[in-house]
């Protein structure tokens, strides 16, 4: 709608009057009557200005109150805060003081308890290894006199079967001059026999014989060659037995030899290899012993750090099984 001094015209076309509301002319609306009315609507709209702005005065002054009011209670509740703040700022230091206090004490307690503990499992561990050392030093020196006694016991038995074979030797040699010596003696009876038969043969064939004594000479000559031809047989017969017998006590002599040299091989093998599995042994145990001394030290490092990083107190730990499992496992 649009407004033309006195009239309203609608978007419609229609006009009408501002005064009255009735269609344009169809009114008795003077300019008076819209001269009054304007000045009817300045009154209303005067008095409800001043109303307003007395509320709005009101209204201000009361705002203004109550935020004073609330000003001054926030001032209190402020002031009251600041004072409870306070007082619960040095409570709470007071409270952070006597805990840092507690913590201090506590931390230091456990640190002494595990102090004493490192002293008690260090002087459990050189126990320990003296006992492991003397253990291994008996090991080993059970091995030395093992190895002792197996040497002493080779060396009775290559001397009897050295002094076996030498009496064998021995007797050997002994059985050949005695059996050399009853066939010279044999040879020699047969040849004195031999020769009284020939002479007698000689007496018996030669007699009255114009070359007797010449013939009688050859023979005789003829059968002592024969003779010693036949001690000189008999001689290299013997030669040849000894030799053939030397020769077969040198090679047993060296066949005893090889054997005790292989024997005594085989000792210096297995002596090794009996070093061998002791010091693998004793490497064994020392490493096993060094990782559980190296493990006991990480449990009781952990239980320190467990007891410190939880706020445990060192009561409990002590109440419990794990000291005793770490210094007896």
């Amino acid at each position: 709608m649009l407004i033309a001094g006195n009239l309203l015209i609608p978007r419609t076309e229609t006009v009408y009057s501002y005064t009255c509301g009735a269609i344009w002319k169809t009114c008795n609306c003077t300019e008076t009557d819209q001269a009054h009315r304007r000045q009817r609507i300045r009154e209303q709209t005067a008095a409800r200005d001043g109303a307003a702005r007395a509320e709005e005065a009101e209204t201000a002054a009361a705002i203004r109150a109550v935020e004073e009011a609330e000003r001054r209670e926030a001032e209190e509740a402020e002031r009251q805060e600041r004072v409870r703040q306070e007082a619960e700022t040095q409570r709470l230091a007071e409270e952070a003081e006597a805990a840092r206090l507690r913590e201090e004490e506590r931390m230091t307690a456990i640190k002494h308890r595990f102090v004493d503990l490192q002293a008690i499992l260090e002087e459990l561990h050189g126990s320990q290894q003296k006992s492991l050392r003397r253990r291994h030093e008996t090991e080993l020196k059970k091995a030395r006199e093992n190895m002792i006694s197996d040497q002493l016991a080779f060396d009775a038995k290559r001397a009897l079967e050295e002094a076996l074979m030498n009496k064998r030797i021995q007797d050997s040699m002994q059985q050949l001059n005695a059996e050399h010596q009853t066939t010279l003696q044999d040879m020699g009876t047969r040849h004195e026999e031999e020769e009284d038969e020939l002479f007698l043969a000689l007496q018996v064939h030669l007699r009255n014989k114009s070359n007797r004594d010449a013939r009688q000479t050859a023979m005789i000559e003829k059968i002592k060659q024969a003779q010693l031809e036949e001690r000189e047989d008999l001689k290299s017969r013997l030669r040849l037995a000894m030799e053939e017998t030397g020769r077969s006590q040198a090679k047993e002599i060296e066949d005893l030899r090889i054997s005790v040299l292989q024997e005594r091989d085989s000792m210096a093998e297995v002596d090794l290899k009996n070093t061998e599995t002791v010091a693998r042994k004793v490497f064994t145990d020392r490493m096993w012993f060094d990782s559980i001394v190296d493990e006991r030290r990480s449990m009781l490092e952990a239980d320190e750090r467990r007891l410190m990083q939880t706020g445990a107190n060192i009561d409990t730990y002590s109440d419990g099984t794990r000291e005793s499992q770490t210094l007896e496992a």
